[in-house]
């Protein structure tokens, strides 16, 4: 189980600028949120069992210490969830959605860590469906961020991460699809951690 603070941490990325009293999130931990199904996503877009699967798991050092610093500039600092990514990922970002969208709207409810198992299909595509607390519907707009660590840190003692954008569909219950390109599979395999946000109005 998390420690209480990094609960508190992982609680509190959901509030934005303008709402950061007022947001009630959702808890974020092993427990509540995990994976329902992954399937292989074939070349005619048919679905089936992948024999391998992608599991939520407690956090990596890497990802304890990104949490900190999302908190730090959501909560305390008062910006938003999105301008904590660098520019060209807010650019991936915004592709993903309607023209016009502002994505100062968005707020990040989930931030865990992924974790893959068995062995890894890396040729094709995985349609991967989670369950959250936070029930999402249909009409919110929803985008999955994939953060990959290789393990070193920069010039400022930050650890290294690549960020990626992913599409999201919202489920008829609430749980959300995404679908991870065969290339992005690859990438968590030879990362050693991989965090995921997800990002909604």
């Amino acid at each position: 189980m998390k420690k209480f603070a990094l609960m508190l941490a992982s609680a509190l990325l959901v509030l934005s600028a303008a709402s950061a009293m007022a947001a009630v999130p959702s808890k974020t931990t092993t427990d509540v949120t995990h994976v329902k199904s992954v399937e292989t996503v074939k070349e005619d877009g048919k679905t089936e069992a992948a024999g391998w699967d992608i599991d939520v798991t407690e956090d990596e050092a890497p990802v304890i210490e990104e949490i900190a610093k999302i908190y730090d500039w959501v909560a305390a600092k008062g910006k938003s969830a999105v301008s904590y990514f660098p520019e060209e990922t807010q650019q991936a970002i915004s592709a993903l959605l309607p023209e016009g969208f502002k994505l100062e709207n968005m707020t990040m409810n989930e931030f865990v860590t992924l974790t893959l198992t068995g062995d890894v299909d890396v040729l094709n595509d995985a349609k991967v469906t989670f369950t959250f607390t936070t029930k999402y519907t249909q009409d919110q707009h929803v985008v999955v961020v994939i953060g990959l660590y290789d393990g070193t840190r920069d010039a400022n003692g930050q650890y290294v991460v690549t960020w990626i954008p992913l599409e999201a569909e919202v489920l008829e219950n609430g749980d959300i699809a995404v679908v991870f390109p065969a290339e992005v599979i690859a990438q968590m395999k030879d990362a050693v951690a991989t965090a995921m946000a997800v990002l909604n109005d």
